[in-house]
C-alpha cells in the first residue's frame, strides 16, 4: 500500500503566506495622534504639569475612538491573515483611519459645538480655526517592533 500526499507544496506555500502575513501583523504600528501641543489638554482636560486647561473636562474623543475601534480589530486581521501581508497591512490601515474620522466627528460633538464665550464688549474672546480638528494624522510603520519604534523615537 502506498500513500501519497497531494497538494504539500500548495499547503506549505499556503501556510509561509499565512506565516508572512502573522508577522506582519507583528512588526505594523499604526499611530493615530497630532503633533499639537495643545492637544493634550483638550483630550484630558488638564496640561500634562497639572494645571486645568479646559472647564469642561476632557473631550477624550482619541480615547473614546479608540474604545469603540478596538473590538473589530481581531476580526478584521482575522479575516486578512488568509489573503497574505498586504491584505493584513489594508486592514490595520483601514481600523486606523476609522480611529482618526471617529475621533475628528467625536472632537466636532464634543469640542467645536461648545459656544465660544464672550468677552467684554461683546466679543468672543477667540475663535475658531480647526487646527486641532485638521492636526489629527495617522502613520503606519512597519519594522522590528515596539522597540524600534520607542529607539526611533528617543
Amino acid at each position: 500500500m502506498e500513500v501519497r500526499v497531494m497538494g504539500l507544496r500548495e499547503a506549505e506555500a499556503y501556510l509561509r503566506e499565512i506565516q508572512g502575513a502573522a508577522a506582519t501583523f507583528g512588526r505594523t504600528v499604526v499611530r493615530v495622534g497630532t503633533d499639537v501641543v495643545y492637544s493634550w489638554g483638550i483630550e484630558f482636560g488638564r496640561r500634562r504639569d497639572g494645571r486645568l486647561a479646559r472647564r469642561l473636562g476632557g473631550s477624550f474623543a482619541l480615547t473614546d475612538a479608540f474604545q469603540e475601534v478596538r473590538p473589530t480589530i481581531p476580526g478584521r486581521v482575522r479575516e486578512a491573515l488568509p489573503r497574505g501581508a498586504a491584505a493584513v497591512l489594508a486592514a490595520l490601515k483601514a481600523a486606523g483611519l476609522d480611529v482618526l474620522m471617529r475621533t475628528k466627528q467625536l472632537l466636532l460633538e464634543r469640542v467645536y459645538s461648545v459656544p465660544i464665550p464672550m468677552g467684554r464688549g461683546g466679543k468672543p474672546k477667540w475663535r475658531r480655526t480647526s487646527h486641532l480638528r485638521r492636526s489629527y494624522h495617522m502613520e503606519v510603520r512597519r519594522g522590528g517592533g515596539l522597540r524600534s519604534q520607542y529607539r526611533e523615537a528617543a
